[in-house]
């Protein structure tokens, strides 16, 4: 009998015992279920807080491109909430102690703050921000590739920034070097060891896409190897079609071949512009067409306008302002302008100086071509073969196969209060304040 009260008193304890390791481990389940439900809850606020802070970024955007620099709060229907500060150089209140804003006139910096709603009656959680620096241009080149339908870079192809007010290339930020997109149906194909914003073997420019773009159009290419960063905001517009010109195709077609034979075309004034209009230009083998714009006043615009522009090996477009005014010129060509192993010279070494428009062919620079200008296309341009524009191209399709282009940072820099696009300057996401100065 003693035996079995024994016996019993053990297995009442071992039960005992076997409870409460088994009440210790359901409370550490629960607590560490509800320590993962917290963690979970509040990666999912922080979430909803960047997302709210991202759109009203990028409603913001989309106004101040259209003019409106007002603030924004606004409770968005899922109940979370955004506020958004627009800053300006010289403006009184400032987004933190000591901060300005760089840069002149239509620079902005834009803070938006998320805040998601914790459930509790309907009070604001968590809290994140997104600041973007961006300045208001007139200009349609704001970077420099700016592609619609589609982008092709290989992988010997690059941007990168020089000034054409002096200092040396060491001396850039090369993160203005980007390459934007405006069409969200575009496909984006940029080779493994092509590079954005270049600087030594590095990429520090953005590839910037418009709302809507579908990601997985991005056929290769990804951060931080060939570009810096992906970023999705309203920043570029489509530049539209470039405005018909008339040209006379009554006038004799310039076909110069050979050293020597060269010949010189002087732009009329017509009573609202100056202008030269012919059907096709045409040199090879060393001859020169020489635009003679030294008799137009400063501040004008020399447009020479002509059906077809072909350059072969050797052939020179050079432009001549005779060192006393600084005119621009516009060549527009109506059909194709075509470089193979020709050359455009600009004296000034400006590229906003020399603008060349393509309307209904394609801009096709190959066979190490270099040129300071801005070019644009409503069909494609095609820079190879190692060929250089120093300045900007735009083209519903752009195709650079060991294609280089040197962004001119005065392009980012110029422009006016009436302009639609944003060129981007510096965009951070942080709590307090920017990690990294601004260029």
């Amino acid at each position: 009998m003693k035996q079995r009260t024994k016996n019993t008193g053990l297995a009442m304890i071992v039960v005992m015992m076997a409870l409460g390791i088994l009440a210790v481990t359901t409370l550490g389940i629960s607590v560490m279920g509800n320590l993962s439900s917290m963690q979970n809850r509040s990666a999912d606020e922080s979430d909803d807080a960047f997302f709210a802070a991202r759109s009203g970024l990028s409603i913001k955007l989309a106004q101040l491109r259209a003019g409106d620099r007002t603030d924004l709060d606004t409770v968005m229907p899922n109940g979370t909430r955004f506020n958004v500060d627009v800053y300006g150089p010289g403006d009184p209140d400032v987004p933190w102690p000591g901060f300005t804003v760089p840069g002149g006139p239509n620079t902005y910096y834009i803070l938006a703050e998320g805040y998601s709603k914790d459930g509790t009656g309907g009070d604001f959680g968590k809290v994140r921000r997104v600041g973007m620096l961006v300045r208001k241009n007139n200009s349609v080149f704001n970077a420099a590739v700016i592609a619609g339908t589609k982008l092709q870079m290989d992988s010997l192809s690059f941007t990168d920034v020089f000034d054409s007010a002096g200092p040396s290339l060491a001396a850039l930020d090369h993160r203005l070097a980007a390459v934007a997109l405006y069409d969200p149906s575009a496909t984006v194909q940029i080779d493994s060891g092509a590079k954005i914003g270049r600087n030594g073997t590095s990429a520090e420019a953005n590839l910037l896409l418009p709302p809507g773009f579908n990601i997985a159009n991005i056929l290769s290419g990804a951060a931080p190897g060939e570009f810096a960063a992906q970023v999705t905001e309203p920043l570029i517009a489509d530049p539209g079609p470039i405005a018909p010109r008339t040209v006379n195709t009554a006038a004799p077609t310039i076909d110069q071949d050979g050293v020597g034979n060269d010949i010189v075309l002087t732009p009329t004034f017509n009573g609202t512009e100056y202008v030269y209009s012919g059907p096709e230009l045409k040199a090879a083998n060393g001859a020169k067409i020489i635009f003679d714009i030294s008799g137009v006043p400063n501040g004008e615009v020399a447009h020479f306008d002509v059906t077809k522009v072909i350059l072969e090996t050797g052939g020179v477009i050079e432009i001549n302002d005779g060192g006393v005014t600084d005119a621009k010129v516009e060549l527009y060509s109506e059909n194709e302008f075509k470089i193979e192993g020709g050359s455009l010279v600009n004296p000034s070494s400006v590229p906003d100086r020399f603008h060349l428009f393509c309307r209904t062919g394609e801009v096709k620079l190959e066979v190490l071509s270099a040129t300071y200008v801005v070019a644009r296309s409503d069909v494609k341009a095609v820079i190879e073969s190692g060929s250089e524009i120093f300045g900007a191209v735009t083209a519903p399709e752009v195709i650079m196969n060991q294609g280089i282009v040197h962004y001119d940072k005065q392009l980012a820099l110029g422009g006016g209060s009436g302009g639609s696009s944003l060129t981007l300057l510096g965009y951070h996401t942080h709590s307090k304040k920017p990690s990294r100065a601004f260029p």
